[in-house]
């Protein structure tokens, strides 16, 4: 068969489309007899509480030198809070954990980074306002006559990214740069120290622990990653892989741990293992991909007149009508982004014009609200919630009128409510008035898809709907954006996730370069006319 590729001027490689294919006949751990490396960690019956909510109930699992072990679970099944008692940001209640045959409960994330235990987690630590070469050096920057070695940060961090295949510039400022590129920063972080904490403190490299290194970056990025991967394999390092992208896991692992409810199901070679295996052992059942009723409207409920946003955006007209999915696809850079923002009012056309209802779009979020506009942005965190607070306050964010009397919340009503978002959209919480931030990033992505749901948008735009969202919640948000769709709504849908934009879309707008470069039917679309229009090596008529 074929294999369809993408020229990447950045980098000046050709990538393949489908590189989960390709990364099938890459080594694996039947081709090189890992069973026989000795043990670099070892969890055994490993238990952690808070409060009433046991979160850990007995895991227990090891990890080989030169093995990539994949945990794969639903969100609230226990990875983050194992992954975090490994790093040292928690410590277990009972259990045991030796590192290379010696007990070990790491005070700090220095203590573990010090022992040769390294993590990547999936909110990134990287400070907007520093260089790419001063995020990545933070932990253990380089000091000569007690003063900070530039010359010497600067080589450090051109290895580090060298180890990941990235071209980008140590001294750029990492705000500026885009997610995918933030996302690769962060492994390279982790990278470097990995090769210098340890070794600092007399250790050497022992376990890199990477939890959704991929939920940001593009296919030629991946398949760095997965290179830099196989080295560190190959170099002796033990890799707990943890990654809601069953595909990916079952690909790149030797072997692979599933949790389910705080404690270890079974543990397995990846060779013996497949997806559905893997989703039956998660969620205790098997998980069907519900039937996709089509439906086909000229009513327009939002339309792009010629738009354009300078730099990102050229001339690009298309309608989105009452009770579709309209999918926005394409490569980073393409202008997806750009799309859904500008009509969700965060930014403004240079050029063009866009309606909403037949009249003018307001040119504000705010205003856009007011006409009837949702929108769920792609970080959760950073835009969408208010951690800190309580489930009640972020479902009613957006309408809290709804429950106020003479400027005066009623508290009553924000707990019923918070209490209704819960139940409605299936969150594993311990009440509605439990911190956000305490919830697995599931749950908190459907308390964001709550807020807006109950406020029955008429024109819903999303980005990103399940990044870093298990197969179970991914199937139940699935769920939520065709059916609010089907009850009259316009929705549009931002995502790199092609299965995804497959599987929801009744139409597909595909963008390259910031220009329309076709529109495809949902119903009969495949990831191969997608990419080709994507990477503009096809045309078709819009």
């Amino acid at each position: 068969m074929a294999v369809m590729r993408v020229h990447s001027p950045a980098s000046h490689r050709s990538i393949d489309i489908n590189w989960y294919s390709r990364y099938q006949w890459l080594e694996r751990s039947h081709a090189f007899g890992r069973s026989g490396l000795r043990t670099v960690i070892s969890l055994e019956g490993v238990r952690k509480s808070f409060g009433a909510t046991r979160a850990l109930s007995g895991v227990s699992f090891d990890v080989r030198a030169g093995e990539v072990h994949a945990l794969v679970g639903e969100n609230g099944a226990g990875k983050s809070t194992l992954m975090n008692i490994l790093a040292g940001v928690l410590r277990a209640d009972s259990g045991s954990v030796t590192l290379d045959g010696t007990a070990v409960q790491f005070r700090t994330t220095h203590e573990a980074k010090a022992a040769g235990v390294a993590t990547v987690f999936q909110e990134l630590s990287l400070v907007d306002g520093l260089s790419v070469e001063e995020n990545i050096c933070a932990g253990w920057p380089p000091v000569r006559f007690g003063l900070v070695d530039r010359a010497e940060m600067r080589r450090r961090a051109e290895q580090a990214l060298a180890r990941l295949g990235m071209r980008l510039h140590p001294g750029a400022q990492v705000g500026k740069l885009l997610a995918s590129q933030r996302q690769s920063v962060e492994i390279a972080k982790a990278l470097d120290q990995l090769f210098h904490a340890g070794h600092a403190r007399g250790h050497s490299v022992q376990v890199l622990i990477l939890d959704e290194p991929t939920s940001a970056l593009n296919a030629e990025e991946k398949l760095a990653l997965f290179a830099t991967v196989r080295a560190l394999r190959a170099a002796g390092i033990g890799i707990i892989y943890i990654s809601h992208h069953l595909d990916e896991a079952i690909a790149l692992a030797d072997r692979i741990t599933v949790l389910r409810d705080g404690a270890t199901v079974w543990t397995k070679p990846a060779v013996e293992v497949d997806a559905d295996m893997l989703v039956r052992a998660m969620v205790g059942r098997d998980v069907q991909r519900a039937g996709r009723t089509r439906i086909t409207s000229a009513d327009a409920a939002a339309t792009f007149h010629d738009v354009s946003r300078k730099g990102r955006l050229s001339g690009v007209t298309f309608s989105l009508c009452r009770g579709e999915v309209l999918a926005v696809a394409g490569l980073d850079g393409s202008g997806r982004e750009t799309v859904a923002r500008l009509l969700a009012g965060i930014e403004r056309p240079d050029a063009g014009r866009i309606m909403l209802g037949g009249e003018l779009h307001p040119g504000s979020l705010r205003a856009a609200m007011a006409r009837g506009v949702g929108y769920v942005p792609d970080d959760r965190k950073a835009l969408g919630l208010f951690t800190e607070m309580s489930i009640a306050t972020n479902a009613l964010a957006a309408d809290l009128a709804s429950i106020s009397r003479l400027g005066f919340v009623s508290g009553g009503a924000l707990i019923s409510e918070g209490a209704e978002v819960i139940r409605r959209h299936r969150i594993k919480a311990a009440g509605p008035m439990q911190q956000v931030g305490a919830l697995s990033g599931g749950n908190q992505q459907k308390v964001l898809f709550g807020k807006w749901l109950r406020r029955n948008p008429q024109v819903l735009i999303v980005e990103e709907p399940t990044k870093g969202v298990d197969i179970g919640a991914k199937r139940e948000i699935h769920d939520q954006i065709v059916d609010h769709a089907r009850a009259g709504a316009a929705v549009l849908v931002a995502s790199s996730d092609l299965p995804e934009i497959l599987e929801l879309a009744d139409r597909i707008l595909v963008l390259y370069r910031g220009r329309l470069a076709g529109v495809l039917e949902g119903r009969s679309a495949t990831e191969e006319q997608v990419m080709a229009l994507a990477s503009g090596s096809a045309i078709a008529a819009a």
